[in-house]
């Protein structure tokens, strides 16, 4: 007699040669259900999974890790990549701290302040063409924007991170898009409930030019490595985040400003680095240049810091962009996405009226309220400088 659970046991040995799109780790108390059919199901044994990654179909949606709850106690035992799946998702933005720039008559670039931006974080399904099977798989769209208008899109990428289960570091690899793809995301930019749908119609598609060994385009030697421990760097910045700490500035909610007044333990965070140090990439705004980059990351539940820097390789002195101070953008949490990521769910970002929701877009926002936060910084953020 077929039983169930031999249907159970079968699809756990059939996983290997379903069409492989992404890997995800539930809690054991959650078989992973698809399309009305147990595929797999996760069992965590004193601590060693079972089976190291489920393979989902392309059709179906992702998942991406922990629950929010889970998530909430990222540093309780949990690894590196658990915390890191928890965490890296959702909706950032550096609202407030343009808000504290410019109450300190900071403006962006050589006024040492920073410029308004947005980071949009979307799990999709991982395409490798020969994945590892001894390693875990995840990938995530990310798109840049300035002045909470998603339509300014600035930097549009997809992440693919991997880790071994006995690592204690997570590579991750960059890549740009192809112009279809990223025509096609960037006509659906304020709705990125939409773009797994998006990539798996690309990855779907019969047509030789859209087919998924295209879609993306590795940035070679910008591989970024995550890990637990902070290095000199995020040491540095979380200090001197620590020890500036200021009276709110006269006339400002004290709810705006005080993400300036909470300390930023380290220790707390899962950190990234450069792999190589540093890089060079030809530019893909403006003029055509070779640039050297260098960047820091650290990731707290609900605080993204990126320390992204650009200079002319020709002139290491010429800063292209970033902070002149070399002050990280602070982002913080705007959304989170559902187990699916087919839903953003907003979180408020303090006890008052005062949130971050309107940064997500003009369905979030009447257009006076817009104008009121936009006023409030003196303007679009990349129209403003120090003269």
């Amino acid at each position: 007699m077929v039983t169930r659970k031999w249907l159970q046991w079968r699809s756990l040995q059939m996983t290997c040669i379903l069409p492989v799109m992404a890997c995800s780790f539930v809690p054991s108390s959650s078989p992973f259900w698809m399309q009305d059919r147990l595929i797999s199901s996760p069992v965590f044994g004193h601590g060693r999974p079972i089976i190291r990654s489920v393979f989902l179909r392309r059709s179906t949606s992702v998942s991406f890790g922990m629950r929010s709850e889970e998530a909430e106690n990222s540093k309780d035992g949990l690894s590196l990549w658990e915390t890191l799946l928890g965490r890296f998702q959702g909706d950032f933005d550096n609202y407030r701290q343009v808000v504290r720039d410019r109450s300190n008559q900071m403006l962006p670039r050589e006024g040492g302040g920073h410029e308004h931006i947005h980071c949009t974080l979307v799990p999709i399904l991982s395409d490798e063409q020969e994945p590892d099977y001894n390693k875990m798989h995840y990938s995530v769209l990310a798109a840049f924007y300035f002045d909470g208008l998603p339509q300014r899109i600035f930097r549009f990428r997809r992440y693919a991170l991997t880790t071994t289960n006995a690592s204690q570091e997570v590579q991750m690899k960059l890549y740009t898009l192809s112009p279809g793809l990223e025509q096609t995301l960037r006509a659906q930019s304020s709705n990125p409930e939409t773009w797994n749908q998006i990539v798996a119609s690309f990855h779907n598609s019969e047509e030789p030019h859209e087919s998924s060994r295209v879609l993306w385009n590795e940035l070679m030697g910008c591989d970024v490595t995550w890990t637990m421990t902070p290095n000199d760097v995020h040491l540095q910045y979380c200090a001197n985040h620590k020890n500036s700490q200021q009276p709110s500035p006269e006339g400002l909610d004290e709810t705006v400003v005080g993400k300036e007044h909470e300390n930023f333990d380290p220790l707390d965070a899962t950190h990234a680095v450069m792999t190589n140090g540093e890089a060079l990439v030809n530019s893909t705004m403006g003029d055509p240049v070779e640039l050297l980059i260098r960047d820091e990351l650290s990731l707290w539940q609900d605080d993204f810091w990126i320390n992204d820097r650009g200079y002319l390789a020709s002139n290491k002195n010429v800063m292209v962009y970033g902070n002149w101070n070399d002050v990280p953008y602070q982002l913080e949490r705007v959304t989170r996405w559902n187990k699916e990521a087919t839903e953003r769910m907003p979180i408020n970002t303090t006890t008052t009226h005062d949130d971050l929701t309107w940064t997500l877009g003009e369905s979030w926002r009447t257009e006076a309220e817009y104008q009121a936060n936009l006023d409030a910084v003196g303007g679009i953020s990349t129209q403003t400088n120090n003269k």
